[in-house]
């Protein structure tokens, strides 16, 4: 619904768009003498006045008229006023042709990004919202620079932030109660317009956290599990690596979704592992010897317990490093 809402906007404003070009343009000698006030092409009065008054069976005759000449102006203009001319028509099968010649003869043009809209408009008036989301995702990032999709990306984020912390109850003695549902989806609506490396950062450990609080834990795993492996492997970039306290945190909630899961052999691990990283190390976190924590199930037990609830992840680090040490000390002695 979001996306249908979405293109319904476009098509309206893409559609008001057309109409305002087409007022903009003098229809008659003495509005030619007066000086540009757009940048747009100018067309012949009488494809503007058929255009105007919603004749574009006619427009289109006068347009393909024009084409035919050798000396027309602004063929490319000309091919754009076609095609949005056969979607009001509702013929949609040439209006996507109108639009893919466009952009085949005139790749360079500044209207080669109307003419993708303007494809776009006709595959959500056929309600086919995959194929238009796709353009519009794509021309959206040709469009905006990174910046700017970081602060459309805040429109969503400011939602999904204040679901995710909890919407204040009535009773103002109790406490906000957290609505994953609602924080997930606006989150993955923000990384849908593909902010910068520090936002993502931020949203997609949150987009894991979402689903483990929703009893999704299959998808949590997937999650975080994708998110190390992107911005935490081996052949990380450093630009992109992920700041270790946020490493520490997706480790340890990793395994808290593995432990909900069932999957308690892979939580150890996963956080046998997380002890002993180069992000714990850079946290000052410490490190102890896998076999070390390996050989004591019950300093394990005592950490993880059966329900799987923690505090932080240097509590639970913090009692398995006390039990090893422990050991140490007894065996020194």
């Amino acid at each position: 619904m979001l996306f249908r809402r979405l293109f319904v906007g476009l098509s309206v404003l893409v559609g008001s768009a057309m109409a305002s070009v087409q007022l903009s343009q003098g229809a008659d000698d003495k509005a030619a003498k007066r000086p540009a006030v757009t940048s747009l092409p100018r067309i012949a009065a009488a494809v503007h006045d058929a255009l105007a008054g919603r004749e574009f069976a006619k427009a289109i005759e006068l347009i393909d008229a024009q084409l035919q000449k050798d000396d027309v102006a602004a063929p490319d203009y000309l091919l754009y006023l076609r095609g949005r001319a056969q979607t009001e028509l509702r013929k949609f099968d040439g209006a996507t042709l109108t639009f893919e010649t466009l952009e085949k003869r005139y790749p360079q043009n500044a209207w080669f990004s109307r003419s993708r809209f303007g494809r776009a408009d006709v595959f959500a008036r056929q309600r086919n919202y995959r194929k238009a989301g796709e353009i519009y995702r794509v021309e959206a990032g040709r469009l905006l620079s990174r910046g700017r999709k970081d602060k459309l990306a805040e429109i969503y984020l400011e939602f999904a932030n204040r679901y995710f912390n909890g919407v204040p109850a009535k009773d103002p003695s109790a406490k906000p109660k957290p609505d994953y549902t609602q924080a997930l989806a606006y989150y993955q609506e923000a990384l849908k317009l593909e902010p910068s490396i520090a936002v993502r950062h931020t949203v997609e450990p949150r987009v894991g956290r979402c689903y483990h609080e929703l009893g999704k834990h299959g998808e949590a795993i997937n999650a975080y599990r994708s998110y190390l492996s992107r911005y935490a492997g081996d052949k990380t970039k450093a630009a992109e690596r992920t700041p270790a306290k946020t490493e520490i945190e997706v480790r340890f909630q990793l395994g808290r979704s593995q432990l909900a899961a069932g999957q308690r052999a892979e939580a150890r691990k996963t956080w046998q592992d997380l002890i002993v990283s180069a992000a714990a190390k850079a946290a000052g976190g410490g490190t102890a010897r896998r076999s070390d924590l390996s050989n004591r199930p019950h300093v394990w037990h005592s950490c993880t317990g059966d329900s799987g609830r923690f505090g932080t992840w240097r509590g639970c680090a913090g009692t398995i490093l006390e039990g090893v040490s422990g050991a140490r000390a007894s065996s020194a002695g």
